[in-house]
């Protein structure tokens, strides 16, 4: 039998009924090539939480096999890799950005693209007439100081699509 790998993302915030039906193929005997990968916020989740009764069930009853794989933000070293690669520049030429950036996401990965995103709409980080990326030390600086954290920054943009 080939294996049927199903991905659910938030799971924190799955009904009963998902969860049910979860446990019914996770400890279906049928279905031997069934995966099911998962990502929740566990900071989301209490003791008491539908997800973390389901998660003990499923385990105390050995019906499936759990592998708890947590991941972390970014290293400041790693936000510059990223940023330094995908604007190919050396990292001595990124590295006033990639503070900024990490100073501003704390290295979470989709609030680094967010405010890489940010900079460039708000024409902070833009391309000089020799294809390379520039910015002004003045408007980042500024930048970082306009916005307490990138779900400021969410929320602003989502107020400018409404006026759009």
């Amino acid at each position: 039998t080939k294996p049927l790998v199903l991905f659910l993302d938030d799971l924190q915030w799955a009904d009963s009924g998902t969860l049910d039906l979860l446990h019914s193929l996770a400890s279906d005997k049928l279905c031997p090539g069934f995966i099911l990968i998962g990502a929740c916020r566990y900071d989301e989740v209490e003791f008491e939480h539908e997800f973390a009764d389901f998660l003990r069930n499923i385990e105390s009853n050995n019906q499936a096999t759990i592998v708890p794989i947590e991941l972390h933000n970014l290293t400041p070293k790693a936000v510059q890799d990223i940023v330094s690669d995908v604007l190919h520049m050396s990292r001595e030429e990124s590295r006033p950005l990639c503070r900024a950036v990490y100073n501003k996401t704390k290295g979470n990965i989709l609030f680094v693209v967010q405010a890489l995103e940010s900079l460039c709409k708000n024409q902070i980080l833009t391309r000089a007439s020799d294809g390379r990326w520039q910015w002004d030390p003045r408007d980042l600086k500024d930048w970082g100081k306009g916005t307490s954290n990138v779900v400021d920054l969410v929320m602003h943009r989502i107020r400018r699509l409404s006026s759009d």
